[in-house]
């Protein structure tokens, strides 16, 4: 009977219709946009930063990372980059003496550019010890060699300097000099 009055009574009827809707349209995976957001433009195009290149800006600004100019590594990048340039050895072992205090695993270059500072710091060297011997001087010949050996054996520990001709000459004409 219960079935029965289910089909008879008519608001049993509509709640039941209801409820079956509501499960349908829970249940419906496609929706419908509306008229405003099919009139809206649906594509927007991307552009690549090959086109930004070109054309020469952005749309957006782009972030610029700025070093911190007063830390230890900063201090010591500029006091190796400033003995480089000025052709001053003994600058370049002040910069490592300050330094010093930590590890030299810790020093803040990367391998390519300890890779330069030696390579400048031993041309430099060879440099000194070939005007030294070439003036003759026994006591720039000292401070030349010391330089040397202060750049092959602590810092930036190019031993290729101790290998140098410039060196050997040095060597000799400071035990000639002592004989």
């Amino acid at each position: 009977q219960s079935s029965s009055a289910l089909h008879t009574d008519p608001a049993m009827v509509s709640i039941f219709v209801e409820q079956e809707s509501k499960m349908q349209d829970t249940r419906m995976t496609s929706v419908f946009q509306t008229k405003e957001q099919l009139e809206r433009k649906r594509c927007q195009k991307m552009y690549s930063s090959s086109h930004l290149g070109r054309s020469g800006h952005s749309a957006s600004p782009c972030p610029v990372i700025m070093e911190e100019h007063g830390t230890m590594e900063v201090v010591f990048k500029r006091m190796v980059e400033k003995a480089l340039t000025e052709k001053n050895l003994q600058g370049l072992q002040q910069a490592w003496a300050r330094w010093r205090s930590r590890t030299p695993a810790d020093v803040p270059l990367d391998n390519r550019e300890l890779a330069n500072v030696r390579r400048q710091a031993a041309e430099i060297a060879r440099r000194q010890l070939k005007e030294a011997v070439r003036d003759g001087e026994s006591v720039a010949v000292e401070t030349a060699l010391r330089n040397a050996d202060h750049v092959a054996d602590i810092f930036p520990c190019a031993p290729e300097v101790k290998s140098a001709l410039e060196y050997k000459a040095a060597m000799s004409y400071c035990e000639h000099d002592e004989l």
